[in-house]
């Protein structure tokens, strides 16, 4: 069905542009009879094909906003359509709680398309949790430098801000020209401006047609007006053209400054700032002086100034000798509050697709978790993401047109770390390091629960050499610290690892204040699947682990245990053995097997959930209270005949529970396994490489083997090199291995004429 929808999307888009050669041609008194709209969300299945036959109804709509929704978990691809600005997000589809979502819109006002971003954004968050892809539009600089032909200049400034009457998100509207070359660069441009054609569109002679409406029409002449008041020269244009229709003259100011509204603001019209600069430093640092990073462009015969320019500018997309050349291969997308995500080339793909992580064990021992994992895997982090720092890097693109173009992979900036307690040394070692590997500079907020690993650890790093202001460690408590982190302007990503409650407050938070990144790590309510040919012994050890280790105050923790009906009397046999057997006290005796919860908050929710759980109905085989009259240990609690409605089936209780659930077939036990808000981790325990691999683990029902990452045969075992990611409320992120790194730096793509 995604094949035929897609085939049927790609025949939309042919009839649109055969409808665009017809109003191309010579006859442009033809009318345009019907437009193929498919609507496969509305139409029953297989997709049909509907047809609107009053076209200028339709063209009448004229959305501010179109809205791409991309379903990857049903069977539709939901095309370009016109929304209201209320709806953004505002109704979830319940059935793809993990869909990405992208808003591209142009904005005539950066308040005005922040706010809409925002409130896009805070939907988001309190909703679902869903990805939010942005593209935000820009102001985008174009710098010519005196070495640059005069006719080659000219042509690629005129185009890069006059292109679709300047209607275009990474309009080249702040003009750069080095002053051996500005008098010269003037006299061209007004020259062109002032035979520039304005006009009826379908006239071939006309290089302008009219502004999209009446309001962007007056927005645009108003920008106009607070330019000559602010004291910018009018060169050309600056008024309407003819007696009818939203028609605007091709406008050239100059004697602009950074500071005047017409430099700052993205106009969207065919408005142009001429800026003149002594250095390569002062235009680098002028065109970095914006809020904006979509776009920009380069005019200079030196390959030196070139290449230093390209890395200096803070933009997503970099023309060199040309301007307006998109290639599907080329990925394009903005810096700050441009956005973040991609369109084109592969990096389009990774807003919807996720990645599953599978591992499994070379020898047969599932005791990969190690009693002390904390501080080994700091280590192993460290030393893995040392020999990533070199590796990071862009690629040199294919493009279908006549020009090179590459990638360059860069830092993102300052990024704010958001960690919880449970594994305090370890948690701060995963994100700071491919941080550091990524060249970003960092502000940890640990735990106020646990904030001495971090503070030691920083201490560690000045001692190693890591330059002050690196990394800064900041305690305190999460509605002051940690909101601090979120909502600072000078952050540029936010990296959390927490609660599902916490986490809204820090997208919304992130929304706004500077449209910050912010990847998520949530949780989960992971299953462990073992099924009839299991070894009983292997399974009773990896169970106990899955659900008890670290007294299950971990994110990972399988406290769903699905056990299929020919093992499981005996498993269950064996599971209670363990736990009567399981030794809860002091953990610095190395006879202890448990220690005790994090704090008397924590102990008491996990005795809440343990009685909730009686209350319901489920069979307490095991544990089930206190152990020892002084400090927060509980015994190991293992229920049966366990529902998936009740809550201990249902919430990340965080503590040594398991739920032990009995399934007969592989249909059954993929459908419960995935019947969560939840995606972070899952468990396999079988024989059969067939069960493993089955596709089914892939796609049940269209919604996806919700698991980020799946063990077979073990529990824990990782290292620097394997990914961890999360689905649904399980958050979006991505740890670990040299991929994790790309967290932490964004794609530059640069073009160029490959004369």
């Amino acid at each position: 069905m995604v094949y035929n929808s897609i085939r049927l999307f790609l025949e939309h888009l042919s009839i649109w542009h055969q409808l665009y050669e017809l109003n191309s041609s010579k006859d442009t008194k033809m009318p345009i009879k019907r437009i193929v709209d498919i609507r496969p969300e509305e139409s029953p299945k297989p997709v049909e094909i509907r047809i609107i036959k009053k076209w200028k109804p339709y063209l009448q709509k004229k959305p501010d906003l179109w809205f791409l929704f991309v379903d990857v978990r049903g069977d539709a691809i939901k095309a370009m359509c016109p929304v209201e600005e209320e709806s953004l997000f505002m109704r979830p589809n319940p059935n793809a709680p993990t869909c990405p979502c992208f808003l591209q819109a142009p904005s005539h006002k950066l308040a005005e398309l922040a706010d809409i971003s925002k409130s896009v954004s805070q939907a988001a968050a309190t909703s679902n949790l869903k990805t939010v892809s942005l593209e935000l539009g820009g102001k985008s600089p174009l710098l010519i430098f005196d070495d640059a032909n005069v006719d080659q200049a000219t042509e690629l400034a005129l185009f890069g801000s006059l292109a679709n009457k300047g209607e275009i998100c990474v309009c080249s509207s702040r003009v750069f020209v080095q002053e051996g070359i500005y008098d010269k660069l003037v006299e061209k441009l007004v020259e062109k401006a002032k035979t520039w054609v304005v006009g009826d569109p379908f006239d071939p002679a006309t290089r302008q047609g009219p502004q999209v409406d009446k309001k962007q029409y007056e927005t645009i002449l108003s920008y106009i007006e607070q330019g000559k008041r602010e004291g910018a020269s009018l060169l050309v244009g600056g008024k309407p053209c003819g007696e009818k229709g939203y028609y605007i003259e091709p406008t050239i100011f100059e004697n602009v400054t950074d500071d005047m509204l017409i430099a700052k603001n993205e106009i969207f019209g065919p408005v142009m700032s001429l800026m003149k600069f002594k250095t390569i430093e002062e235009a680098i640092g002028r065109a970095n002086a914006t809020a904006y990073g979509l776009a920009a462009g380069i005019v200079t015969n030196d390959l030196n100034i070139a290449n230093t320019v390209s890395r200096s500018i803070r933009a997503g997309m970099i023309w060199i000798n040309c301007y307006h050349n998109f290639d599907s291969g080329c990925p394009i997308g903005g810096y700050k509050m441009s956005g973040f995500g991609k369109d084109h080339g592969m990096e389009a793909l990774e807003k919807y697709l996720q990645t599953k992580a599978i591992v499994t064990p070379i020898y047969n021992s599932p005791w990969f978790f190690e009693t002390n994992v904390d501080i080994p895997s700091v280590s192993n982090e460290v030393r893995y993401f040392a020999g990533a720092a070199d590796k990071i890097h862009g690629k040199t693109l294919k493009l279908s047109s006549q020009f090179q173009g590459y990638t360059l992979l860069e830092p993102i900036g300052v990024v704010g770390l958001i960690i919880p307690w449970n594994f305090p040394s370890a948690m701060f070692i995963l994100k700071c390091a491919p941080a550091l590997a990524a060249g970003c500079t960092m502000v940890v907020k640990p735990a106020e629960q646990a904030p001495l690993s971090a503070l030691y650890l920083a201490h560690l790093a000045k001692q190693a050499g890591v330059p002050d202001g690196v990394i800064n460690v900041v305690t305190g408590f999460g509605h002051t610290a940690g909101s601090a982190v979120a909502s600072h302007m000078d952050i540029d990503c936010v990296s959390f690892t927490g609660s599902t409650e916490v986490v809204r407050l820090i997208m919304q938070a992130a929304a706004t204040s500077n449209l910050k990144t912010v990847t998520l790590e949530l949780g989960g309510k992971s299953p462990l699947l073992i099924f009839d040919d299991a070894s009983v012994d292997q399974a009773a050890d990896l169970a106990f682990l899955g659900s008890i280790a670290n007294k299950g105050e971990i994110c990972v923790c399988s406290s769903r245990v699905f056990v299929q009906e020919g093992i499981y009397d005996k498993l269950v046999e064996k599971l209670v053995e363990k736990a009567k057997t399981w030794v809860v006290g002091d953990p610095f005796d190395p006879a202890t097997c448990q220690g005790p919860q994090v704090n008397k908050k924590q102990y008491e929710t996990i005795l809440s959930y343990i009685e909730q759980g009686k209350r319901e109905g489920a069979s307490l085989l095991v544990g089930g209270k206190p152990c020892g009259e002084k400090g927060y240990y509980i015994k190991p609690t293992i229920f049966e005949n366990v529902t998936d409605d009740m809550l201990i089936a249902k919430n990340e209780i965080f503590g040594p529970v398991m739920s032990l659930m009995k399934f007969k077939t592989i249909e059954e036990a993929i459908g419960r396994a995935n019947a969560t808000a939840y995606g972070l981790a899952a468990g396999i325990v079988t024989n059969d490489l067939n069960i493993v691999n089955t596709k089914r683990w892939v796609a049940v029902d269209g919604a996806g083997g919700d698991g980020g990452l799946w063990w077979w045969r073990t529990i824990g075992a990782g290292g620097g090199r394997w990914r961890m990611v999360a689905v649904a409320d399980g958050g979006w992120w991505r740890m670990v291995v040299v991929d994790g790194g790309r967290h932490w730096v964004v794609v530059d793509a640069g073009g160029g004429d490959d004369e």
